[in-house]
């Protein structure tokens, strides 16, 4: 039996996009949310948010979630390590305020970097809905935050 034909078999025509061997969990898709900004309006900022959904399987949506949680966790670490340092640092010298100041300063910019640099290798960028909206000037972060 081809994977085509256990989709069929299962009654759901859609197979998994980011793995493309097993059958897309029927009305579980995986939401993307992706932005555009539209202009500015004094200070406020307009934007149009839409929400692409790419069939997805068990399988692939627990690996996602996986990955998603590990990034948190590293982006926590690079927050919260540089803060307990530098308090620690500004007790032993007195000069805890400017301590603090600094270990928030480091966590900030190491949570950043990590933020952009420790990804999961999404396959459902490279979905055609999405691959059509990024060339059109959508992204996948919200604008102003």
């Amino acid at each position: 039996m081809t994977a085509s034909s256990k989709a069929s078999a299962t009654g759901n025509d859609e197979m998994c996009f980011d793995c493309g061997v097993r059958a897309a969990t029927p009305g579980r898709p995986l939401v993307v949310e992706m932005y555009r900004v539209l202009g500015h309006s004094g200070r406020r900022l307009a934007f149009k948010e839409v929400q692409v959904h790419v069939p997805i399987c068990e399988i692939c949506r627990l690996e996602e979630n996986s990955s998603e949680m590990r990034r948190n966790r590293i982006v926590g670490a690079c927050l919260l390590i540089p803060l307990v340092a530098g308090i620690a640092f500004g007790i032993s010298q007195g000069e805890i305020f400017r301590a603090a100041l600094f270990g928030i300063g480091a966590g900030f910019v190491l949570s950043v970097i990590a933020r952009a640099t420790v990804g999961h290798k999404r396959r459902s960028r490279e979905h055609p809905e999405i691959k059509s909206r990024l060339k059109g000037g959508w992204t996948f972060d919200r604008p102003g935050t």
